[in-house]
């Protein structure tokens, strides 16, 4: 699974600015930085990265560039 991650970073399948969130659900062997123990906590975690996206993109927007012409 990591390699597929990795080869998809470095290569054109994701944009560079993309960050990549690896975890494994329960306590098994696994190179993931990330452990949630159930389905209650990548529902939690899921909801947690679509919020900060809004912020990030609501922050982007109020600071893109005007051009006056």
């Amino acid at each position: 699974m990591f390699e597929v991650i990795m080869s998809a970073r470095e290569g054109l399948s994701l944009s560079p600015l993309a960050e990549v969130f690896a975890c494994t659900v329960g306590q098994m062997p696994s190179k993931a930085k990330y452990y949630l123990e159930d389905t209650t906590e990548i529902l939690r975690m899921l909801q947690g990265l679509v919020k900060a996206s809004k912020q990030y993109a609501r922050s982007a927007s109020q600071h893109s560039p005007t051009v006056i012409i």
